[in-house]
């Protein structure tokens, strides 16, 4: 269960936002530990054309959210304290101004949970973390997520008039990158996803290490998906690692 140890941080499992009327902080969850992520406050003046100050606040939370949604983490749980409506009125924002991560189907959609708790600091964070509602929560809606990717990888490699580039080995992603150094018109891949298991016997290969900073540094979604799932029973079909491209429109 994840804890405070830098050392072993694990990887992503899902963003916790803790959202109260005032302030919101986000905390990444890791399979060994949390780490925050970024704090907004309300601000009392309107701005942007709206003097809704509420309006301004849960944007200015969705633009800190966005990048992370990039990187491929796209469960996102949002806690706020027993009793009070700021969990679901974002959910609510979200659905009426920012429609396409909600929507089935979009290649943006994020995957949403509410909890009761705060998540103000480490302890309250953990003690949220740490609750059954969070673990049922996001065993949900990562298994969400992840049923996606797959579906998604299924699509391309089952449409015949798609031209998707697919990497089952480290040196086969190797490869893909290096492609992309000698003509940047190749496709980047769009995700990089393995099994927890595969993480954990390659998290110290200086080849893997390479894999994965690469591809943070040109924006290549990544995933750990749990062996457990029937997502990840079908990577651990593939060997346990897999990286593809997606069709190119136009």
């Amino acid at each position: 269960m994840p804890g405070r140890n830098r050392r072993r941080r694990g990887y992503p499992l899902a963003l916790l936002l803790g959202i109260e009327k005032q302030r919101a902080m986000a905390w990444n969850v890791y399979s060994e530990s949390i780490a925050p992520a970024f704090t907004e406050r309300l601000q009392q003046k309107g701005s942007a054309g709206t003097a809704n100050p509420q309006f301004n606040y849960f944007e200015a939370i969705v633009a800190k959210l966005k990048p992370i949604f990039s990187t491929g983490l796209k469960t996102l749980v949002i806690a706020s304290p027993r009793n009070s409506t700021f969990a679901n009125d974002f959910v609510a924002h979200l659905r009426k101004h920012h429609a396409y991560l909600m929507k089935e189907g979009s290649s943006q959609k994020i995957h949403t949970g509410t909890v009761d708790g705060e998540a103000k600091d480490v302890q309250s964070t953990l003690a949220v973390v740490k609750s059954d509602a969070f673990r049922t929560i996001t065993a949900s809606t990562v298994d969400q997520e992840t049923t996606a990717i797959i579906e998604l990888f299924d699509s391309c490699i089952n449409n015949p008039s798609s031209l998707v580039k697919i990497g089952f080995t480290i040196d086969e992603i190797i490869q893909l990158l290096e492609a992309l150094r000698e003509d940047d018109e190749n496709p980047a891949p769009e995700y990089i996803i393995m099994t927890d298991v595969f993480y954990a016997g390659h998290k110290n290969d200086p080849l893997f290490q390479r894999v994965m900073s690469i591809a943070k540094n040109i924006k290549i979604k990544t995933r750990v998906i749990q062996l457990k799932t029937e997502a990840g029973a079908r990577v651990a079909q593939l060997g346990g690692l897999v990286c593809f491209t997606v069709p190119q429109v136009g």
